[in-house]
């Protein structure tokens, strides 16, 4: 299963793999990849600049969908 990259930049969007989504899509996509068989790793990048609430909103989301292969990867 490859991970999924989301990359939060500096003022605020969130992009899954490259493509640019909102909470609500981010939230949907989360519960299809929490229902797989095999849950894949979720790889959160932040900007150097991102807010720290954009990125613990996108960590909580993807706790609360119970996937646990979590973690943030450096920033640029």
């Amino acid at each position: 299963v490859d991970p999924i990259r989301l990359f939060v930049d500096f003022d605020g969007s969130i992009f899954w793999n490259g493509a640019v989504v909102d909470y609500a899509t981010l939230q949907r996509d989360l519960a299809i990849e929490s229902s797989r068989d095999r849950q894949p790793e979720i790889h959160i990048e932040p900007h150097r600049l991102a807010k720290y609430g954009v990125v613990a909103h996108v960590m909580a989301a993807a706790q609360r969908e119970g996937l646990t292969k979590l973690g943030v990867i450096g920033g640029t």
